[in-house]
């Protein structure tokens, strides 16, 4: 009955493997940490966009509160009209149009 042949593990055959092996690893973990680098990169100039317009809205929102709080510190009317555009009247029109009524329409006529 001849002898199996047998794969010998040799010093050479060894260290050729492992050389192989640890060369493809490392290529494997520098894509990957390239691409882990370029998601975190989108992300954080996703969350700057999204900051920056989370803040615009504030701003906005600040203002009108700020506008809002004037009128009634001053004891003021608000009244919302809708207008067609370029009408001066109380009809129903295109967009909302808001009228401070009160004090400052009498000083502004000269009557406060």
């Amino acid at each position: 009955m001849p002898p199996t042949p047998q794969l010998v593990d040799t010093p050479e055959l060894h260290s050729k493997w492992h050389i192989t092996f640890e060369i493809a690893l490392g290529i494997g973990c520098i894509i990957v940490f390239i691409f882990a680098l370029l998601v975190l990169l989108i992300v954080t100039n996703m969350n700057e966009e999204l900051i920056s317009e989370l803040k615009a809205t504030v701003r906005g929102q600040n203002k009108e509160l700020k506008a809002l709080r004037k009128i009634r510190r001053k004891n003021l009317e608000v009244r919302r009209m809708l207008l067609p555009k370029g009408d001066v009247g109380n009809r129903p029109g295109y967009g909302t149009v808001v009228t401070v009524v009160g004090n400052a329409y009498s000083k502004r006529n000269g009557r406060a």
